[in-house]
């Protein structure tokens, strides 16, 4: 038989022990992995830790599709750098000229001149380089800005890459370029210059559109050669 005290003593150690659970539970650490490959297929990886077990999850491939070959080339040098800060920020002003040779609805090779500027920050085992280039054409009729974030790091140097949009209001040569979304390859040449590969990014399922089409048109056609019959 239980007595009142030992009732009261069972009850006080069952609290603690609530207690004591929910303090674990809620120290619970979630950390969040993203492994990275080339643009062409990224993977993000998200692991989840507690005191008890280890989940993962991964999620589907996303395939990002590009051109196999450059619609564009710049070769660009750095004519002053300021220093933000002693360690981590590098204000840079570039310029050199940009030669495009495949627009959409037109075959003619494009020369530009361009002027940019950017923010480089250093972080640990590379950095991020933040900037604007203008492409002005050679009569100085028409002009674009490209956007872009580069990213490099020690292993990689002198090799880096880049996300770059285009904008213009043009509605000459250089108008296919506005909204335009590519991916770079940077290399810096030994006398210090940086010579800019652009691969367009090309809007994944546009194939399977055409293949989708392709097989409606086969079943109308199917459909009405059953009806002549």
């Amino acid at each position: 038989m239980i007595t009142g005290n030992e009732l009261a003593t069972k009850t006080t150690i069952a609290t603690v022990a609530i207690i004591i659970a929910s303090a674990i539970l809620m120290t619970t650490t979630t950390t969040v992995v993203y492994a990275q490959t080339l643009p062409e297929n990224m993977t993000a990886t998200t692991t989840t830790t507690t005191t008890n077990a280890t989940t993962t999850t991964t999620a589907a491939p996303t395939n990002l599709e590009f051109e196999d070959e450059p619609f564009a080339e710049s070769r660009l040098r750095a004519v002053s750098e300021n220093v933000i800060s002693e360690t981590q920020q590098v204000e840079l002003v570039f310029e050199g000229n940009t030669t495009i040779t495949t627009l959409p609805n037109t075959t003619e090779t494009i020369t530009t001149r361009d002027v940019g500027e950017g923010i480089l920050t250093f972080i640990p085992g590379g950095g991020v380089l933040h900037g604007q280039l203008q492409l002005t054409t050679e009569d100085g009729n028409e002009s674009a800005t490209a956007l872009f974030t580069e990213h490099f790091n020690e292993e990689s140097s002198p090799t880096a890459i880049s996300l770059t949009q285009f904008i213009t209001n043009s509605t000459g040569i250089l108008a296919p370029l506005n909204n335009m979304i590519a991916i770079t390859l940077d290399q810096e040449q030994p006398d210090g210059s940086v010579i800019i590969r652009y691969f367009e990014w090309e809007e994944e399922g546009n194939d399977d559109d055409d293949d989708d089409n392709e097989d409606e048109d086969e079943d109308d056609d199917g459909e009405t050669e059953g009806e002549e019959e």
